[in-house]
């Protein structure tokens, strides 16, 4: 749920970063970083599916 409240948060920094990857992918990590400290072994697998989503998002968002 905590996930779910980033969101707007997320899409805002992404258009104001107008989408740098490395960037976007440090932010990323953070979020889950915060979010999935208890599930270690999920969060490689995790971060990479997420990121697929959030760059899909931030690019249909932030044009």
């Amino acid at each position: 749920r905590g996930g779910l409240k980033m969101a707007p948060l997320f899409l805002e920094r992404c258009c104001f970063y107008t989408i740098i990857r490395t960037q976007l992918f440090a932010y990323v990590n953070e979020c889950i970083g915060s979010i999935f400290v208890a599930h270690r072994q999920y969060g490689k697998v995790l971060s990479e599916g997420i990121m697929e989503m959030l760059e899909k998002l931030c690019q249909r968002n932030c044009k």
